[in-house]
């Protein structure tokens, strides 16, 4: 991610919001964006790290990244050393203007945005004016963490809600906001008050304990579970995962196709109609002995 910190909250505005034509998750990837972006106002984040982020193929969010430039809500930078791409720089647009499919691109433009060109300055970055004189009040820390999987990327960007956003967020605000991101990845979402307990007192306990190295070991956990073929119902509960199984030893090694599997062999039922035939055939070719023979036999014998 080129050593790129994010911002505890980012901007989402409401012509992003409200734009029917873009989908959820392109939202999301604005607003993350805006997070992203750094004191030039611009972020370098790469595909790779945005689809290791959301669950996602470098291909979608490729994808994402050029319907919202079509839209004119972002500037796309590349960096080029001759012919070959070395870096790439996306700029966050105030004021969308769409651009012309007819103009041609210079392959060897190398000229920076310029800071005011539309894009998010290092204030407008920050939410906060310098001359912000009003108090948070105490209800804001409670709004931002007790709404339904509410991450703070969903805040506005309009004047009144940027009067709300304090200018540092508490350890344990961005503790929760890490873990609503790692929430709404886990397929089974089960227990996520004793979840959260557990994932603060993990981050809390080592100075190692990043966030970085929690989404790898649940990276990891849904790729055992799609090599393994589990379903949803014998997946971890959340509260059961973050309580330590994060740490569980998993065999990567796929299943191995079954061939070969010998099938019992079943026993056909008994046709009676044709053991009935049967008996038939065998009583006709029973030789029958006529009156005067068996009189014969009665005068020889029966005495």
């Amino acid at each position: 991610m080129n050593n790129e910190q994010p911002n505890y909250y980012s901007i989402l505005t409401a012509n992003v919001r409200y734009d029917r034509e873009l989908k959820a998750n392109e939202k999301l990837l604005f607003s993350e964006i805006t997070a992203l972006a750094n004191k030039s106002g611009y972020c370098t984040a790469t595909n790779n790290y945005f689809a290791n982020l959301y669950g996602k193929s470098k291909t979608t969010i490729s994808n994402w990244i050029n319907h919202l430039k079509e839209k004119g809500y972002l500037k796309v930078y590349l960096e080029k050393d001759g012919s070959q791409i070395i870096g790439r720089k996306l700029y966050p647009v105030d004021e969308p203007v769409k651009e012309n499919k007819d103009t041609p691109v210079k392959e060897k433009d190398n000229t920076p945005i310029k800071e005011n060109d539309n894009t998010y300055s290092r204030k407008e970055q920050e939410g906060i004016k310098e001359n912000f004189k009003h108090p948070i009040k105490e209800k804001f820390k409670e709004n931002i963490t007790s709404i339904n999987n509410t991450s703070i990327n969903n805040i506005p960007a309009s004047d009144d809600a940027q009067s709300q956003i304090p200018k540092k967020l508490t350890e344990n605000q961005i503790i929760e906001i890490e873990f609503e991101k790692l929430w709404a990845m886990y397929p089974k979402k089960l227990g996520k008050k004793d979840a959260l307990k557990h994932y603060k007192s993990w981050r809390k306990s080592d100075k190692n304990n990043t966030y970085e190295l929690m989404l790898n070991k649940l990276n990891t956990y849904l790729k055992y579970l799609k090599i393994k073929q589990i379903p949803l119902e014998y997946t971890l509960h959340g509260s059961t995962w973050f309580n330590g199984r994060y740490d569980d030893e998993l065999d990567m090694t796929p299943v191995k196709p079954r061939f070969n599997q010998q099938t019992k062999s079943v026993r056909k039922a008994t046709d009676w109609g044709q053991v009935q035939q049967r008996i038939q055939q065998q009583s006709q070719t029973v030789p029958q002995l006529t009156q005067e023979e068996r009189n014969a036999i009665f005068r020889e014998f029966g005495r």
